[in-house]
């Protein structure tokens, strides 16, 4: 009897202590406009950053440290699936599909293999994958959000493509930065303290501590315990500062101290890339298409498409005309035209009719895999000519991804500011 009534206490306590573990798995530690943020989902996501620190070959920062890291990031990333759903910003299954092969592509792996390696790292795929979809989101946000707030002139892109032409393999290199950063403020910190602890990083480094751990141990940048290492950059892209410290820098050489409006800075070449190609030729394709089927002999499509040929030569019809009319693939709508391609981009069986051909010739009929073309090349440009169309689109691209992410501090540190973000457990600093 005695032992029954002890079996039966041990099975109340189990039940109570299980049921005070799920209250307090449950209990809110953030609000942000009303959404609640549980403890169970603050702990999930400090051990997500600490798991890919692992994954990284990188030492676990401070307790503390994690922790006021996975606040900032559970508040942006709801603050921006609020905005999302809010402004009808959503991700479908192409671009997280899309996104993973990239991944895997950089990381020269298949999924199955990545899973596995994830999973070797205590990191669950679900919550990964959510990490995934976040960033295409911010994406959209920042293009959508913030993109409408930068505006880049004609003038600005022509003075960045005059200076690229001055030296081409200067605009073509891309690099990996590792960025140590120490701020200060002269109202509330004493800038030779602040001093101190970069003087420190830099010191480590110069008796070769591992860059990612020096960033870990000391830096306040958001990605201090990522290791401090940036996505690919073109080198134009960094403000003028930065820039002249890093250019004469070769792969895993660091920067000396640097000082800015807002801080003390360490750089570090992490890696870096030409994307200098040699410029081909570029030609403006245009074709008529037809698929082979079951419905028509190989014979009879081939009649069909002399016949178009016969109507385009006798002036019956335009190209363009023929193609919307006659043409099975998406270019019909725009009348045949395939835009530019370089010589790698032709498929084989047609590339001989098109470095041939007259610019406004119809060729005769050719069979590829896809089936029966007639091909017209409408333009061939120089590679001088390409190469300053390339240059013209990339200065506009990276010119206004540079000013999209400098308004984004501000943008996201304005959207905080407008919303009810309320801590409700000071423990998670």
């Amino acid at each position: 009897m005695i032992k029954i009534k002890f079996y039966v206490f041990l099975i109340m306590i189990f039940t109570t202590f299980n049921s005070f573990s799920k209250e307090l798995l449950n209990k809110p530690v953030i609000i942000i406009n009303n959404k609640i943020i549980t403890l169970s989902d603050f702990e999930k996501e400090v051990n997500f950053i600490k798991n890919i620190l692992t994954l990284q070959g990188s030492q676990i920062a401070d307790e503390s440290r994690v922790k006021k890291r996975a606040t900032e990031n559970l508040i942006t990333e709801n603050l921006i699936q609020i905005l999302a759903e809010k402004n009808s910003i959503f991700v479908n299954l192409q671009e997280i599909d899309g996104a993973i092969n990239r991944l895997l592509k950089n990381n020269k792996t298949d999924l199955n293999s990545y899973k596995s390696i994830l999973s070797d790292n205590g990191i669950i795929w679900s919550y990964y994958l959510s990490k995934i979809k976040h960033e295409i989101r911010l994406q959209k946000i920042k293009k959508i959000e913030v993109g409408k707030r930068v505006s880049v002139s004609e003038k600005e892109i022509l003075v960045l493509v005059d200076e690229w032409k001055k030296d081409i393999n200067r605009s073509s290199t891309e690099i990996k930065l590792g960025h140590i950063l120490v701020t200060f403020s002269e109202e509330t910190q004493k800038k030779d303290e602040r001093f101190k602890i970069i003087k420190s990083a830099f010191d480590d480094l110069n008796n070769n501590v591992n860059f990612k751990d020096v960033s870990i141990k000391y830096s306040e940048a958001d990605n201090a315990l990522d290791g401090g290492i940036t996505d690919w950059v073109n080198i134009k892209q960094l403000p003028d500062f930065f820039y002249e410290e890093v250019k004469n820098l070769e792969v895993g050489q660091s920067s000396k101290i640097i000082e800015s409006p807002n801080g003390f800075h360490i750089i570090q070449i992490y890696d870096s890339r030409n994307l200098n190609e040699e410029k081909e030729k570029q030609f403006r394709v245009s074709h008529i298409i037809l698929k082979e089927n079951d419905v028509l002999a190989s014979e009879d499509i081939i009649n069909k498409i002399n016949e178009i040929r016969e109507l385009i030569s006798n002036n019956l019809i335009t190209f363009e005309d023929a193609a919307k009319k006659y043409s099975e693939d998406a270019s019909s709508i725009k009348g045949g035209d395939l835009g530019w391609l370089s010589t790698k981009e032709i498929i084989p069986e047609l590339k001989s009719i098109i470095l041939n051909q007259v610019p406004g010739e119809l060729s005769e009929p050719v069979k590829s895999s896809f089936g029966w073309h007639l091909i017209s090349v409408r333009d061939i440009a120089s590679g001088e000519v390409q190469l300053d169309k390339d240059l013209f689109e990339r200065a506009k691209r990276l010119l206004t991804l540079k000013k999209i992410d400098e308004a984004y501090v501000d943008w996201i540190d304005f959207t905080k500011s407008k919303s009810q973000i309320k801590i409700l457990d000071f423990n998670l600093y």
